[in-house]
């Protein structure tokens, strides 16, 4: 019944065969696909390289940019402020 579940599980089957055979529950296949879903939506969509940034990657160097221009704005305005 686990194997039968877990069948569409790419990479992580043993894992997910031994979770659903040791609780019984194949509720877990369905969290195991879910998680290769995902795992999927987040690679780069042209892999020739191997240089192209995930979505994630490109997510956090926008943060980290936008704090940055924050930080120099705030810098900024209290030297302004001084020199007035």
């Amino acid at each position: 019944m686990a194997r039968a579940a877990c069948s569409g599980i790419t990479g992580e089957n043993a894992n997910c065969v031994y979770d659903v055979m040791v609780t019984g529950n194949p509720g877990f296949a369905t969290t195991y696909a879910l998680g290769q879903s995902v795992q999927a939506d987040l690679a780069p969509a042209d892999d020739t390289t191997g240089e192209t940034p995930s979505n994630l990657s490109r997510l956090l160097l926008a943060l980290l940019i936008g704090i940055l221009i924050g930080l120099l704005i705030c810098l900024l305005k209290r030297r302004w402020s001084r020199a007035i």
